[in-house]
C-alpha cells in the first residue's frame, strides 16, 4: 500500500479499532465486513481502499494487539528484581495481564488460526517464541546448577509454556471478571518453579 496522508492513516485506525471490536464481540467466522464498516461508521467501499480482505484487517488487529503486549512486557522486564524467580513471575506476569486485557481477541485468534493458515502460522509462531525463550533460559539455570539436574530443558519448555497458556485461556474464559490476577500469576509461578527445582537463591 503506498504511504497513506493523515486522513488515510485515521481511516484505516478507525477501520483497524473497529474490526477489534467487531472480532471480540462476535468472533472471527461469524464477523462480516458488513458489521466492521457500520462499526467503524464508513461507506462497504472505503474498506477495500485500506484492506482486501477480512484476513486482511484480522492481521491489522493481530499486529496492534502484538505491539502492546510487547511494550508491556518491556515494563515488566524493567520493573522485576534481580532472582530467577522474579525473572519467571515477571513474565508470568506480562502474559497473564496481556492476555486479560486481550482474552476475546484471542479466543477470536485461535478461532481465525484454525481456517487461515497465515494467521495460524503467526499463532505458532509466537508459541514457538515463548518456548525457545524458556528453553534458552532452562538450559542456562541448569548449567549453573539451579535447577534440578534430570530436567530436560527441551521437554520443560514446552510443558510449562503448555501449563501457562492453557492456564490463562481456562480462568479468563470461565470468570474473566473475577480473576485475581495476583493469585494466578502467584499460583502458576509456584507451580513453575517447583516443577523444576528452581533454588530458593538462584540468580537471573
Amino acid at each position: 500500500m503506498d504511504e497513506l496522508s493523515d486522513k488515510g492513516r485515521r481511516t484505516r485506525a478507525r477501520l483497524t479499532d473497529a474490526a477489534r471490536r467487531v472480532f471480540e464481540r462476535d468472533g472471527f467466522i461469524e464477523s462480516r465486513i458488513a458489521d466492521i464498516v457500520k462499526e467503524a461508521g464508513a461507506a462497504y467501499g472505503t474498506f477495500y481502499t485500506y484492506f482486501p480482505s477480512k484476513e486482511a484487517v484480522f492481521l491489522a488487529v493481530i499486529e496492534a494487539q502484538q505491539g502492546e503486549i510487547e511494550e508491556a512486557a518491556k515494563q515488566a522486564a524493567a520493573g522485576r528484581g534481580h532472582s530467577a524467580r522474579s525473572a519467571i513471575e515477571a513474565s508470568n506476569r506480562a502474559y497473564l495481564e496481556g492476555y486479560g486485557r486481550n482474552w476475546r481477541l484471542m479466543e477470536s485468534w485461535s478461532e481465525a488460526a484454525s481456517v487461515d493458515r497465515e494467521i495460524g502460522s503467526l499463532l505458532e509462531e509466537l508459541t514457538l517464541f515463548n518456548i525457545e525463550r524458556t528453553e534458552r533460559a532452562l538450559i542456562h539455570l541448569k548449567e549453573r546448577g539451579d535447577i534440578a539436574a534430570d530436567i530436560d530443558p527441551h521437554y520443560a519448555a514446552r510443558a510449562l509454556n503448555a501449563m501457562v497458556t492453557q492456564f490463562s485461556i481456562r480462568i479468563f474464559r470461565d470468570n474473566p471478571v473475577d480473576v485475581d490476577v495476583d493469585v494466578a500469576v502467584r499460583t502458576v509461578t509456584d507451580l513453575w518453579c517447583r516443577g523444576i527445582g528452581l533454588r530458593p537463591n538462584a540468580s537471573e
